[in-house]
C-alpha cells in the first residue's frame, strides 16, 4: 500500500495530477484496500446502522397501530403498549446509531492514519526534480485538503448513503404495498428530482474542483513568501507580493461563493420537488378518499398524513 498514492502525486517525478473523472475505478480500488483487515469492524458498524435505520422506520406502523387499535376502538391498553413501543424503539435506535457511527468513525481515522503514513512515505521516494517543479503548497494542499475530504467521505458520506439506500428501498416497497395508486402517483416526481440531481452535480463537480485547485495556489502562495520573507524585504517587493497574494486569496473566495450558489440552489430545489410529491399524495388521496376508496384510518392515514412516508424517497434519492 506505499505505493498507493504514486498516482495523487504524479508517480516518481511527473507533476501533481488534476481531477479529470468524476468517477476512478482506479483510486477507488486503491481506497478500498485499506478495508483489507478491517472487514469485521466496517460489518459491524453497517449492521448497526441499519438496525438503527430499521428501528426508525418503525415509527409510522406504531402510530398505525396507535390510532387503529387505540384511538378508533378506544383501547387503552393497545395506545400504551403502542406509545411504549415507539419508546423503546427510538432508544435502541439512537444506542445503535451512536455505536455504529462511532465505530466507523474510529476505523475511519485508522485509515487515514495508515494513508498519511503511506503518503509520507511515497514523497519520501519522489525524485528531486519533482520537487523543483512543484511548489511545496501545492503538496501540503493535496496532503492535507485530500485527506480531510476521504475522512468526510468515511465518517459522513458512508453513513448518509448507506442510510439513505435503504431507507428508499424500504419507503419505495412500503408506498407500493399501501396502496398502488398513491405510490404511482407520488413516483410521478422521480424524474424531476432525476433531471435536477444530474445538473447540480454536475455544476457541484466543477465548482468544488476549482476550490480544490485555488485553495492549492493560496498554500503555494503563502508558503513561498514565508519562506522568501527576507529576500521580498531585501528587495523591497512587501507591496508586490501582498497584492499577488491578495488576488490569489480573492480568486479562491469566489471559488467558495460559487460552490456556495450552488449548493444553496439544490436544497430548495429538494424541498420544492418533496412539497410537490406533498400535493399530488394530499390532492389524489383526497379524492379518493371523497369517493370512499380509502379511510382516514390504516393505509389511508399513514399515506395522508405521515409525512416520512410521503418523502423518505426523496431524502434518500437526494
Amino acid at each position: 500500500m506505499g505505493m498507493a498514492f504514486g498516482g495523487m502525486f504524479g508517480g516518481m517525478g511527473g507533476r501533481i495530477g488534476t481531477d479529470t473523472k468524476p468517477y476512478d475505478a482506479h483510486i477507488f480500488r486503491r481506497l478500498i484496500a485499506y478495508l483489507r483487515g478491517r472487514v469485521g469492524h466496517t460489518a459491524i458498524a453497517l449492521v448497526l446502522l441499519l438496525a438503527s435505520a430499521a428501528l426508525t422506520l418503525l415509527g409510522p406502523d406504531l402510530l398505525r397501530i396507535a390510532i387503529d387499535d387505540g384511538v378508533i376502538n378506544n383501547n387503552r391498553a393497545a395506545l400504551n403498549m403502542a406509545a411504549l413501543a415507539f419508546i423503546a424503539t427510538t432508544l435502541a435506535a439512537w444506542i445503535t446509531s451512536y455505536l455504529g457511527i462511532r465505530t466507523l468513525a474510529t476505523l475511519g481515522q485508522r485509515i487515514l492514519n495508515t494513508i498519511r503514513l503511506d503518503e509520507f512515505k511515497q514523497l519520501q521516494r519522489l525524485s528531486l526534480g519533482f520537487f523543483s517543479r512543484q511548489e511545496t503548497g501545492q503538496i501540503m494542499s493535496r496532503v492535507t485538503n485530500d485527506v480531510d475530504a476521504i475522512n468526510e467521505f468515511i465518517t459522513g458520506g458512508i453513513v448518509t448513503a448507506v442510510l439513505s439506500i435503504f431507507t428508499l428501498a424500504y419507503i419505495l416497497a412500503r408506498l407500493l404495498t399501501l396502496d398502488l395508486r398513491l405510490a404511482l402517483a407520488t413516483f410521478t416526481v422521480l424524474p424531476v428530482m432525476a433531471i435536477v440531481t444530474v445538473y447540480f452535480s454536475g455544476r457541484a463537480r466543477t465548482a468544488f474542483r476549482n476550490v480544490r485547485a485555488t485553495v492549492g495556489q493560496v498554500y503555494a502562495n503563502l508558503q513561498e513568501n514565508i519562506s522568501g520573507a527576507r529576500l521580498a524585504q531585501a528587495f523591497v517587493r512587501e507591496g508586490e507580493n501582498a497584492s499577488r497574494f491578495e488576488g490569489t486569496s480573492r480568486e479562491y473566495m469566489q471559488a467558495n461563493i460559487d460552490a456556495g450558489r450552488v449548493t444553496s440552489a439544490f436544497l430548495p430545489s429538494v424541498e420544492a420537488i418533496s412539497a410537490l410529491a406533498t400535493a399530488i399524495v394530499i390532492g389524489f388521496g383526497g379524492y379518493l378518499l371523497v369517493n370512499g376508496q380509502i379511510t382516514m384510518s390504516g393505509r389511508g392515514a399513514e399515506l395522508l398524513e405521515n409525512k416520512e412516508v410521503r418523502a423518505a424517497y426523496l431524502e434518500g434519492g437526494h
